[in-house]
């Protein structure tokens, strides 16, 4: 109840997968320092990262403190330090050729079509029933690569390009990317300044150059209230979690960037 509700699905999330397996059938009390250190090897064992071994070892150590704070348990079983594994170095960003390559492709209409022929499903010839057209016809096939909705589409992802450049330049989570308002945005100061939604702390990011330009290239074509949104969709509203997704993965493809990255 203390939680955001994305915190408390990230938390049910890790005591389902990886504390209740390990730990359940102990009673609280038998949890101690030296269990968790050793699940923390075995986690890292099993090859993940270091940031997220430790993350789930320090929700068990939370998870024991409140059992102390509701008098569930007398003391918190942890009399030692507990031992965190060392963090893995960044190595999901953009190098600088790929983000090259990941801003052109906002610009690759061709390569676009070529994604879109590529992985839109293929319509599989039937008979119609009735008989009424002679032939056998395609159904189900997916957007075609030369059609004039082929084109619109990629307009709808050429726009996203703005809000892309924001987040390379400034590191912005995504959800706190798609809620930035104009309010947030001061140019003649040049920084941005908003209240975190993960960590409802106030961060303040100064506007690089190419920051500013997109800035100003997504506020351009509309008139812009102090509390509307920065980036928005051709229907005028915010980015969706998913359609930021979508057009992050189509620009990936666009670029052949195969790995994982950030």
């Amino acid at each position: 109840a203390n939680v955001k509700a994305k915190t408390a699905s990230d938390y049910r999330y890790s005591i389902d997968r990886h504390l209740l397996p390990q730990l359940g059938a102990l009673r609280l009390t038998e949890i101690t320092s030296g269990v968790l250190n050793r699940l923390g090897a075995s986690l890292k064992a099993s090859g993940y990262a270091g940031a997220t071994v430790n993350k789930y070892m320090t929700l068990a150590a939370l998870l024991l403190g409140y059992a102390v704070e509701f008098d569930v348990i007398a003391e918190l079983p942890l009399k030692k330090k507990l031992k965190k594994q060392k963090a893995n170095k960044p190595c999901l960003e953009l190098h600088t050729e790929e983000r090259a390559a990941f801003l052109e492709a906002f610009n690759d209409e061709p390569g676009f079509r070529r994604f879109l022929a590529e992985t839109m499903p293929k319509g599989k010839p039937r008979q119609a029933k009735d008989g009424r057209f002679g032939s056998r016809r395609a159904h189900g096939a997916g957007m075609r690569d030369d059609s004039d909705a082929a084109h619109a589409y990629f307009l709808r992802f050429q726009t996203s390009r703005d809000l892309f450049v924001v987040a390379l330049e400034t590191g912005i989570r995504s959800g706190d990317l798609r809620a930035l308002t104009r309010h947030h945005v001061d140019f003649e100061e040049g920084w941005i300044r908003f209240i975190q939604q993960k960590t409802s702390k106030e961060v303040v990011i100064p506007i690089s150059h190419e920051c500013r330009l997109a800035l100003q290239s997504a506020l351009a074509s509309r008139e812009v209230s102090a509390d509307d949104p920065v980036f928005v969709t051709e229907t005028g509203l915010p980015y969706g979690q998913s359609t930021m997704r979508r057009y992050f993965k189509v620009a990936k493809r666009v670029a052949g960037i195969t790995r994982r990255v950030r």
